[in-house]
């Protein structure tokens, strides 16, 4: 599966409306995608998610969003 963009990594929206929110993609068991956004990686739940089917519907969301994303070195993510 070749994404512009890592899966399973935290990442930190850098601009637009969301700047400075972390950002997770996980692949589902039906190989759709959740992403989570949230302002505090340690309580996710407070966040939001989104679900996308494909991987095509993926690279579409990122490109609606326009968001430019640094991808950090290791997962801030807790797990709820």
């Amino acid at each position: 599966m070749n994404l512009p963009f890592p899966i399973h990594t935290t990442g930190r929206v850098l601009n637009g409306e969301d700047k400075g929110a972390f950002i997770k993609i996980i692949v589902n068991e039906d190989d759709s995608f959740s992403i989570l956004l949230t302002p505090d990686p340690t309580n996710p739940r407070i966040g939001f998610d989104d679900w996308v089917q494909d991987r095509y519907a993926l690279i579409e969301y990122f490109k609606e969003t326009g968001w430019i994303i640094e991808w950090l070195d290791h997962d801030h993510f807790s797990n709820p």
